[in-house]
């Protein structure tokens, strides 16, 4: 057996990507992904402003991760 799942815990998820739904109707595609990008950028701008504040990127990864869907 084989274990591949990504810890959003231990991993920086910074430019992760993300799997669109294949069911999901043509006219929803785009919606979907601009608000996953939206996500992802939300994660991104919150690490770094716990970085600059001084802590720690344990701590960074930990609390931003919340904000990943």
């Amino acid at each position: 057996a084989s274990h591949t799942a990504r810890s959003t815990r231990y991993c920086l998820e910074k430019g992760a990507g993300f799997v669109v739904p294949p069911n999901l109707p043509e006219e929803l595609k785009e919606d979907f992904e601009k608000l996953i990008k939206q996500h992802l950028e939300n994660y991104s701008k919150f690490y770094d402003l716990v970085i600059s504040k001084g802590y720690k990127k344990s701590q960074a990864r930990e609390w931003a991760r919340y904000l990943l869907p």
